[in-house]
């Protein structure tokens, strides 16, 4: 999922669920056709929105029969509730065995928010998916390969309602997600089950997508930074007034975004740290050298005094000068070179910016010995010339 988290830099999170966690409440909800209608609407309203990216997903075990996985792919596996059944089981109300299976449900944003890619460029044909068709189309995790192929069918139920699921790939290795504030869940065991882009209520499927609407309503929801909660408060306040649909809530920032910012800021004070450190050295290597330089040049100075006194010319006497800072010059050019060569991770502008800065420095270490020479010659070699005459 890695590959989003630039695009995230300038994004909040929040977190959306409905308010009927009565039960009695919730089955009255669900009884209304015109109530499910208003949640209907108001899922319909967020995932076309156009300025935020509503990211639906909830994981539901399939059951599914004559399953050929292991226990590995169940619902309960790993998980420390002892009393939950794993492996095969008569259920209550089909009385046929079935056995739950790890699935997540997600709408298209979702799965291209986070990039989920399938096998052999696989596909979903979004628009053609429908909760009227009992042949309904899934993907497979990576463990799934050798147990099913593309094209089987899986007979099973999802909200005990049943269709034959047909397998149109298998999700790439490796792949994850964000959800519910586990920052890499990843989808290898998992039957990823995509949500329609439209569906319809009509009175023989009201008491399947009574369940269904609200898991399809539950997500996050996807905000630019200089929008934020204000800003997002008020979308869905327009949405609840458009749909007349009130019961939903924002838990607040999840986990994901304070993740990131958290670590997005740690990289960048960190980054800026170092290049004021690294700034520092840099300006006191500087005046540390040209102050070594300074102080070699008034030992050698007697040297380029008697070369003087033997007739040298200045221009003769400033080739020797140079002869002599040319050697630590040309370290620190090689010293740096070597160093790029060596580092894993090169960048070649940043390269060819610091060694022009050195050339630069060389040059003004050039015309700094240049100035001494020529105040030397022109003022002190001549006084103590005229003192030894």
């Amino acid at each position: 999922m890695g590959n989003n988290l630039i695009e995230s830099k300038n994004k909040d999170m929040f977190s959306i669920t409905d308010t009927l966690t009565n039960p009695d409440d919730f089955y009255a909800f669900r009884q209304s056709e015109q109530k499910l209608l208003t949640v209907k609407n108001f899922y319909d309203n967020l995932n076309n929105h156009s300025t935020i990216k509503f990211l639906s997903a909830f994981d539901q075990p399939l059951q599914i029969e004559n399953f050929k996985g292991g226990n590995i792919f169940n619902e309960s596996y790993g998980n420390d509730d002892h009393t939950a059944t794993i492996g095969t089981y008569v259920d209550d109300i089909s009385k046929k065995e079935v056995f739950d299976v790890k699935s997540i449900q997600m709408n298209k944003n979702f799965y291209d928010y986070y990039a989920i890619e399938l096998d052999e460029n696989a596909t979903f044909q979004w628009n053609t998916i429908s909760f009227e068709k009992n042949v309904y189309p899934i993907a497979l995790g990576a463990n799934y390969k050798g147990l099913y192929k593309k094209g089987d069918i899986l007979k099973g139920s999802l909200y005990f309602r049943e269709f034959d699921f047909e397998v149109v790939g298998f999700i790439k290795e490796n792949t994850s997600v964000f959800y519910k504030n586990d920052i890499n869940k990843y989808l290898d065991d998992y039957i990823l089950i995509p949500y329609p882009e439209k569906f319809n209520i009509t009175p023989s499927n009201k008491e399947f997508i009574g369940m269904v609407s609200f898991s399809m309503m539950a997500g996050d929801i996807i905000v630019s930074k200089d929008d934020g909660l204000s800003y997002l408060q008020k979308q869905l306040a327009i949405t609840a007034k458009k749909t007349d649909f009130y019961d939903y809530t924002i838990l607040g920032v999840s986990t994901f975004s304070v993740q990131y910012n958290t670590m997005y800021e740690l990289i960048n004070y960190n980054k800026k740290l170092i290049t004021s450190v690294c700034i520092c050295i840099f300006i006191c290597t500087i005046f540390i050298i040209l102050f070594l330089n300074f102080k070699i040049y008034n030992r050698r100075s007697l040297r380029y005094f008697i070369s003087y006194l033997n007739g040298d010319t200045f221009e003769k006497i400033y080739v020797l000068g140079l002869r002599d800072l040319i050697l630590g010059d040309v370290f620190i050019v090689m010293s740096y070179i070597s160093l790029f060569f060596i580092i894993p991770n090169r960048d070649i502008f940043s390269f060819l910016n610091i060694l022009s800065f050195i050339l630069v420095f060389i040059f003004v270490d050039a015309l700094m010995l240049y100035h001494l020479l020529k105040k030397d010659i022109y003022s002190n070699f001549n006084t103590i010339q005229q003192r030894s005459d």
